[in-house]
C-alpha cells in the first residue's frame, strides 16, 4: 500500500471488500474530516506563505498512476481539474496533501459538497480559477457566468483538464489571467503528448514557476 498517512490508511482499510456506491457513500465524511485537519495551514484567508509547491493533474479516469502519485509527494498542495472517476483517488491525494478537486463531464456528486463543477481557491496569496473544461473556463473568465461577481479580483492562475493536452498560455492569450494551465493527463495522453501533470512554484504570494512534469 502507499504511504498515506495513518488516517488516509485506516480510510482505504475500510473500504476494502465495499461495493463502489458504498465506497463512495463512506468516503464521503473521512475525506471531509481528512481535509479539514489538513488544509488550514496552506488555505490562509487573505494570507499567504513563503514558499509552496502546488501539483496541478486532470484526467485521471478512474486510475492513479504510481509515477504520478511519486512525483506529487513533495508538493504542499495539490489541484486536480477534474474526470477523477474514483473516490479512492482523491483518498491517496488527500494522504500526500491537501487537494482541491473540481467534477468533470465523467465525475458524478459523490465527493461530498466540497467538489464541484468550480473552485476558486487561494493558495499562498494566489488566486486561482479551477473548472474541467475550457470551454467553461472562457466563460467564467469574460463574465458570461455568475461565477464571479462584478468587483471579484481576477484570478492569476486558471486551470482545466478535458482535452488530455498540456498547454500553457500567458499573455493576451490567458486574459484576464496571467496564466491558463492545462496539465494533460496522467492516464491518457493526447494529440502526442506524454502522460504528465504540472507543478506551480509560489513564492511571497506570487507565482514563481510552472512546470510540466513527464511520465515514464
Amino acid at each position: 500500500m502507499r504511504h498515506l498517512g495513518f488516517q488516509a490508511s485506516l480510510c482505504v482499510a475500510l473500504l476494502r471488500g465495499s461495493s463502489p456506491s458504498s465506497q463512495a457513500a463512506r468516503l464521503k465524511p473521512l475525506l471531509a474530516d481528512l481535509g479539514a485537519n489538513r488544509v488550514s495551514s496552506v488555505l490562509k484567508e487573505g494570507g499567504c506563505v513563503s514558499q509552496l509547491l502546488v501539483g496541478v493533474l486532470s484526467d485521471t479516469h478512474g486510475r492513479l498512476p504510481e509515477d504520478a502519485y511519486a512525483e506529487l509527494a513533495d508538493c504542499d498542495f495539490i489541484i486536480h481539474a477534474g474526470d477523477i472517476c474514483g473516490p479512492g483517488i482523491m483518498l491517496e491525494l488527500g494522504g500526500l496533501a491537501p487537494v482541491c478537486a473540481v467534477l468533470g463531464n465523467n465525475d458524478y456528486p459523490e465527493y461530498g459538497e466540497s467538489v464541484g463543477t468550480v473552485a476558486t481557491p487561494r493558495i499562498g496569496g494566489v488566486r486561482f480559477l479551477v473548472t474541467h473544461t475550457p470551454t467553461d473556463l472562457r466563460a467564467i473568465l469574460s463574465g458570461r457566468t455568475n461565477v464571479l461577481k462584478p468587483g471579484d479580483p481576477v484570478s492569476q492562475v486558471a486551470i482545466h483538464g478535458h482535452t488530455h493536452v498540456p498547454e500553457l498560455l500567458r499573455g493576451s492569450a490567458a486574459a484576464p489571467a496571467d496564466v491558463v494551465l492545462c496539465p494533460g493527463s496522467v492516464t491518457r495522453p493526447r494529440g502526442g503528448s506524454k502522460r504528465q501533470l504540472a507543478k506551480i512554484a509560489i513564492e511571497n504570494g506570487a507565482v514563481r514557476e510552472i512546470r510540466f512534469v513527464e511520465l515514464g
